[in-house]
């Protein structure tokens, strides 16, 4: 009875195949928009959808820096996909001089935050300065890019596309203000238990003190929610913004997810960990070529 209370809920499995799922659904309504300009409703909804998909990964990526047994092999493989896929879509957009609506590099986020989470830990942590300026020139390059204010050849901008962080704003916003929370949370706890290590260490084992946790994350995701819902009532301001993020709102559906999240990795196979690093690039390249069929 004890195992299956202990089992309840959804394992880090559960949660990585409905951040892929709705990360995929949000590519093919992007594809959608960007190939045949379709702003109806059905591309609408599927961008809607796909609001799942950041909060999940990002608090995924949290939960396994957690408790990853190795912080350097998991930055390597991350530093490894990063590089494997922006090289894998640089050879094939020069290859058949297309573009693949590949902007940014999400394993790239994935490991700039990781890295600034291993700097946060160290001793010297004045190189996170050179991670945050990235990210914050990152979303001007982009912003500037999307409104022809850079103007780039073709030629040159296969070689960019995909060297940047994708959500170069909204990634690291969540991440360091859990982050933030996490260890106001975890100081308070350690406190309580009268600067205890062993107590702390048997609490953090527990299920109430993932469930704090999930908490933890889901008010961090309200309040930058809340933000973006502030945002669409600015006046005078460009109509494409405010419609963006309106949509980011629908983060909100993310907190069901992660309120069920129980702490459990779900899988023991190291087939099923890379299954996940390898469905990023190949999914985008299958949309891709179904658009092309229809």
């Amino acid at each position: 009875m004890q195992n299956k209370e202990k089992n309840r809920g959804f394992s880090s499995l559960i949660l990585k195949i409905i951040a892929i799922i709705t990360m995929t659904i949000d590519h093919i309504g992007s594809f959608m928009i960007f190939n045949d300009g379709y702003t109806d409703n059905v591309s609408y909804i599927l961008k809607l959808i796909g609001r799942l998909s950041l909060p999940l990964i990002i608090f995924i990526l949290l939960e396994s820096l957690r408790h990853t047994k190795s912080i350097g092999k998991f930055l390597l493989r991350l530093g490894f996909f990063s590089i494997a896929t922006y090289a894998f879509f640089v050879v094939f957009q020069k290859l058949f001089e297309i573009n693949l609506v590949f902007n940014g590099n999400i394993f790239f986020t994935l490991f700039l935050l990781s890295l600034s989470y291993v700097i946060l830990k160290s001793k010297h942590k004045w190189p996170i300065v050179f991670i945050a300026l990235f990210f914050i020139l990152s979303a001007i390059f982009n912003i500037e890019y999307s409104k022809n204010l850079i103007q780039i050849k073709d030629d040159i901008f296969f070689y960019i596309n995909g060297i940047y962080p994708q959500y170069e704003l909204m990634a690291p916003l969540i991440f360091f203000l859990a982050l933030i929370f996490y260890s106001i949370y975890d100081s308070c706890c350690f406190k309580s238990l009268n600067k205890d290590y062993q107590s702390f260490n048997e609490y953090k084992a527990t299920r109430k003190y993932q469930k704090s946790r999930n908490f933890i994350y889901i008010i961090v995701l309200i309040f930058i929610i809340l933000i973006c819902y502030g945002f669409t009532y600015i006046k005078d301001t460009d109509l494409n913004i405010i419609t963006n993020f309106a949509i980011q709102t629908w983060m909100i559906l993310a907190t069901i997810p992660i309120a069920l999240y129980n702490g459990k990795l779900g899988y023991k196979k190291k087939g099923i960990k890379f299954f996940f690093y390898l469905y990023y690039p190949l999914h985008l390249l299958i949309i891709f070529i179904v658009s092309l069929l229809f």
